[in-house]
């Protein structure tokens, strides 16, 4: 969309065409009902129903205006029977999808205001610009220039807000009632995954901005930090946002970033400003589009956790997906508890570390947040590559313990491993042995890696923040859900065009290696499956008869970054996009649109 919200055109010609009932066409089932022109083909609306047809409650009928109209009670007059029809089958409320539907203009009342005197629905419908998110979210944010929010419409009653998202999350009342406009310099927003927070005096950028297309989460606010290019978000100024919110959503709030930077280390600091655990997402929780894994309803699967470059394009999904920072009790900081992680390849059987794999019956792979570890059965994670931070352009393989001699066993492994390793994180591969390897090994480790189209690091390398050895570009494998419809309230005498946003594209969906055999054959994963923190192997489990666990060199201890299982449920990620040009409070709950001095009385 390039920072466009909608084009505009000649809205005097559109009035007076759309003002000719003949002039209009609806199409639509299950409860979604499209309005566009006649004799146009609404293709571009196709996937805007299939969306709201998701998770519908059954008393509810959805009403998509596909264009600007001037003529409310023409438009009224076109649907009664389809709306007559829906109310036959048990629907009692109407969603009015249409852009300032809920606005009083000086030449003619709010169409919602006149589809609820008309009966005999209850009405919901936006005052503003309104998004329809991929997953079926409505969001209406509220604008510098243009009040926004959904609002009920019943016959004989005063309109009153119901709030900026449909369907309401449980925690939409308390973000919107006690998040702060302002917080340590930086300025806070709505969003439909919950907030978003900013430095001061970042650009605005279009709806197709990525943070955008993470939908909300049943479970609890999202709190998205940055975008693209902007200068870092102070670990005050979460923390601000995040106690000004009831105790019970506190405790729901997840950090993601929005500009692609590793959000660790400003989650560890916000867990100790704060006294209490606070969770990290690794990436942005995004819908993949693949029709194959949608379901007969054409419902995408469940959002899965991708990182994002300094641009804002979506990259390769991280194998730790979220960690939980725990605060400090004056002495070292405590390492961050692992969450939910994805494995990188199936058919292996669970190690004795969080996180770890059996590879055979002497090494293991560990998932990082950097990437992969290779090393001895039963062995922590080495502090040094624990600590290494998530990069969005470079998944790193870490072979061996560092300082310790390789043994020539691990290739055979390495090798299945390698063959078995997705194409989203291939070409952003870099393979760095570890250990004390001889000259033979470092040729081992290259031939090999080099076969299966990785890159290697030469001897010493240390790496840096940001920096990649893989010369090649990576190839995202699929297309991420993007916003189908965008409306914004303009004048009546020139009303908004739907634009469908430009498309973009995204990492794979998530996988998990299915009951391992005993072979320790690595394959590619199945979609749609991840580790919960909770998951732990039964102990001694195909392992030599005198193994034992075991610590590395340098292995993680007081307040390493080395990861430790945590029980806790994954929440459901789940798809959205919009850019508010700028932070704006919404009305206070309660407030009826009049109070703004566009609509004004009560229906009737």
């Amino acid at each position: 969309m390039s920072g466009r919200s909608a084009r505009r055109g000649t809205g005097r010609r559109r009035a007076d065409r759309y003002g000719d009932e003949a002039a209009l066409e609806i199409t639509g089932a299950d409860g979604v009902l499209a309005v566009h022109a006649a004799g146009q083909s609404p293709d571009h609306l196709v996937g805007v129903a299939a969306e709201l047809r998701q998770g519908r409650a059954t008393d509810h009928v959805t009403v998509l205006v596909g264009a600007g109209f001037e003529a409310p009670e023409t438009l009224r007059a076109r649907l009664a029977p389809a709306l007559a029809e829906a109310h036959a089958a048990g629907a009692r409320v109407l969603r009015l999808v249409m852009s300032g539907a809920a606005a009083d203009r000086p030449d003619r009342p709010a169409a919602a205001r006149a589809f609820s005197e008309a009966g005999p629905f209850e009405v919901l419908a936006p005052r503003g610009l309104v998004v329809v998110a991929p997953g079926g979210t409505l969001f209406a944010p509220d604008l510098p220039d243009t009040p926004g929010g959904w609002w009920n419409f019943s016959s004989g009653l005063v309109p009153r807000r119901v709030g900026t998202r449909l369907p309401e999350p449980q925690w939409q009342a308390a973000v919107e009632r006690t998040a702060p406009a302002v917080a340590g310099g930086c300025v806070v927003e709505q969003i439909p995954a919950g907030l978003l927070v900013l430095p001061t005096g970042t650009p605005p950028e279009g709806a197709s901005a990525l943070r955008y297309a993470v939908p909300p989460d049943a479970a609890g606010p999202l709190l998205v930090v940055g975008s693209s290019r902007t200068a870092t978000v102070p670990a005050d100024a979460l923390a601000e946002v995040i106690a000004a919110l009831p105790a019970q959503v506190r405790g729901t709030v997840r950090l993601v970033p929005g500009g692609g930077a590793d959000l660790l280390p400003v989650g560890r600091h916000v867990a100790d400003l704060l006294g209490i655990p606070v969770q990290v997402l690794s990436g942005l929780p995004l819908l993949l589009d693949d029709p194959e894994r949608a379901d007969d309803r054409g419902r995408a699967g469940t959002p899965r956790v991708v990182l994002t470059d300094e641009t804002g394009e979506p990259s390769w999904r991280p194998y730790v997906e979220t960690v939980t920072c725990v605060p400090s009790d004056g002495g070292a900081a405590p390492a961050p508890r692992l969450g939910t992680w994805r494995p990188p390849v199936s058919g292996l059987r669970p190690g004795l570390e969080p996180g770890a794999m059996m590879l055979d019956r002497k090494w293991e792979v560990v998932v990082t947040r950097a990437g992969l570890w290779i090393g001895p059965n039963g062995l922590p994670v080495p502090e040094d590559i624990a600590a290494r931070p998530v990069l969005p352009e470079l998944m790193t393989v870490d072979v061996g313990v560092p300082g310790e001699p390789l043994d020539d066993s691990v290739w055979e492994p390495l090798d299945r491993l390698f063959t078995a390793l997705q194409d989203d994180v291939r070409e952003r591969t870099l393979v760095q042995l570890q250990g004390d390897g001889s000259d033979d090994d470092l040729r081992a480790v290259r031939r090999l890696a080099v076969v299966h189209g990785l890159a290697v690091a030469p001897r010493g390398w240390q790496g840096a923040a940001g920096t990649s050895a893989a010369a090649e570009p990576a190839v995202a494998p699929g297309p991420v859900a993007r916003p189908d419809f965008a409306l914004q309230a303009e004048p009546a005498e020139e009303p908004a065009e739907n634009v469908r946003p430009e498309p973009a594209v995204s990492a794979a969906a998530g996988q998990q290696p299915g009951p391992g055999t005993g072979s320790g054959t690595a394959q590619r994963p199945e979609p749609d499956q991840e580790h919960e923190p909770d998951q732990r192997p039964e102990p001694d489990q195909e392992r030599e008869p005198d193994q034992k666990r075991k610590h590395a060199p340098g292995g993680a201890a007081g307040g390493a970054l080395r990861l430790v299982a945590e029980p806790v449920p994954r929440p459901p990620a789940v798809t959205v996009t919009f850019t508010p040009p700028a932070a704006t409070p919404p009305p206070p709950p309660g407030q009826q649109p009049g109070a703004h001095g566009e609509i004004s009385g009560s229906p009737g």
